[in-house]
């Protein structure tokens, strides 16, 4: 079913979602605490149900165990495509905005901002109400209109497959997105050091993994910059790299690159969500043997970065039993 052409009216699931969003920021008597989270329960188990209909077998279930995490794939006629994943926190829609993932290398960053950033103004005018129609709503206009008026999308890019969008630059957690922005400003930064992992070999692939402590993207940039001083390393096949800087109590700024390893910058950063790593950048640089790893190549980047950030500090050493987990 094409995003562009869904036709909506009255008993539409889609025009229920407007109705139940406006129903809840026009409430002007709060109500107690437990009835409020019922109700937040019930509208976002109607949101889920509403997006299905609305959109069928393009609103995908990532996650069918917690069943909190779902995705689309947005087009516009030009044949560019925008992933877009969504993971509901528990008290989502009362207390928490939804995180989100926008993948789409062939936007630019400045681009890409725009877009967040108009996702984030959607979200300040429904604070606690469902979101999820609308923000698709948006994706899908901003691709279909702003993006014809603007000539800052690079047009060379247009043809990377969808299965290589999975992990471009990708913004995660809307929540913290517009204070991301304050926190992103620092200025003259001291260089962090960087540690460097041991170096892995598989079939005449070689990954080593550097990692450092930063607590902005100006640092990222920084070590990113450093790294490539080395001249070994700015001829690497790929340099890989994720980051996760926390910026309050469960909010991050988070993002990654696969420097054309697909889908190998989100592996990296579900390794630092998955160990909980904070204020930390991990690059994985990868020199081709020029024999293909497959899937296998994937371990050999998480066990690289892994290796780095226990060297760091970042994680600690697990023991159990006789033999060593990390």
């Amino acid at each position: 079913m094409s995003i562009q052409n869904s036709q909506i009216t009255a008993s539409d699931p889609a025009n229920r979602l407007m109705n139940m969003a406006t129903a809840w920021a026009g409430e002007e008597n709060p109500r107690k605490q437990k009835k409020k989270e019922i109700s937040s329960k019930r509208d976002n188990e109607e949101e889920i149900q509403a997006m299905f209909s609305i959109y069928d077998s393009e609103w995908q279930v990532e996650d069918p165990f917690k069943n909190n995490s779902y995705s689309i794939k947005i087009s516009n006629s030009s044949g560019n495509s925008v992933f877009f994943k969504v993971i509901l926190p528990e008290d989502y829609p009362l207390n928490s905005p939804p995180q989100y993932l926008i993948s789409a290398p062939w936007m630019s960053r400045e681009v890409k901002n725009r877009l967040t950033a108009m996702l984030e103004k959607i979200y300040s005018e429904y604070i606690g109400n469902c979101v999820l129609y609308q923000w698709v709503v948006k994706i899908q206009d901003f691709i279909d209109v702003e993006l014809t008026k603007d000539n800052s999308c690079d047009d060379s890019k247009d043809l990377v497959d969808y299965e290589d969008t999975n992990a471009s630059s990708v913004p995660l957690n809307g929540a913290c997105e517009l204070l991301g922005n304050l926190h992103l400003s620092s200025i003259d930064e001291e260089l962090p050091p960087i540690t460097h992992g041991e170096i892995i070999q598989d079939k005449k692939s070689v990954f080593q993994g550097h990692v450092a402590k930063v607590v902005s993207v100006d640092q990222v940039k920084k070590i990113l910059s450093k790294l490539k001083e080395n001249r070994k390393i700015a001829v690497a096949t790929h340099n890989i790299f994720a980051y996760r800087i926390s910026i309050g109590p469960n909010s991050f700024i988070q993002d990654c690159d696969d420097d054309g390893e697909a889908r190998g910058g989100s592996n990296l950063l579900s390794l630092l969500q998955a160990v909980d790593a904070k204020d930390v950048v991990v690059i994985v640089s990868r020199w081709y043997g020029g024999v293909h790893l497959g899937a296998d190549r994937f371990k050999d980047i998480k066990y690289a970065a892994r290796n780095a950030l226990l060297a760091a500090g970042f994680i600690q050493e697990k023991t159990k039993g006789c033999g060593k987990k990390y």
